[in-house]
């Protein structure tokens, strides 16, 4: 699992998202929404990725509070982390982290998976 192609492109994916999202422009989150086009109509797809996304906003909460805090949950790469948190503000991920619960939420309430997306990108 931890070599599969799948889990290599989400976490690109993700470092991506992550290495933008707090300076982007309007048009900018727009062109990264085209980019993840490519979960389509995969909810289980659009669940892992929004799932790494909210560990990355919770890796980023623990570093904001505590800089030195050893292991995180799930990012390897603290150079993400740290990239997040010089662009938001303890509120600002606490916020970002419950928008993505509620895309989460949506999709398991059957939210159109493009439309949890775009809540959270649009929104972040």
């Amino acid at each position: 699992l931890l070599t599969s192609d799948r889990l290599t492109r989400r976490r690109e994916a993700n470092r991506q998202t992550a290495g933008v999202l707090g300076r982007a422009t309007v048009g900018e989150r727009i062109e990264l929404l085209e980019k993840m086009v490519q979960y389509g109509e995969d909810r289980e797809a659009l669940a892992e990725f929004l799932g790494d996304l909210a560990t990355l906003f919770r890796d980023g909460l623990v570093i904001a509070v505590d800089p030195q805090a050893g292991r995180l949950a799930g990012w390897e790469d603290r150079q993400t982390v740290r990239r997040l948190c010089a662009d938001y503000d303890q509120a600002r991920l606490h916020r970002g982290l419950g928008l993505i619960e509620r895309a989460l939420e949506g999709l398991r309430r059957n939210v159109q998976p493009r439309l949890a997306i775009e809540y959270v990108l649009l929104n972040l």
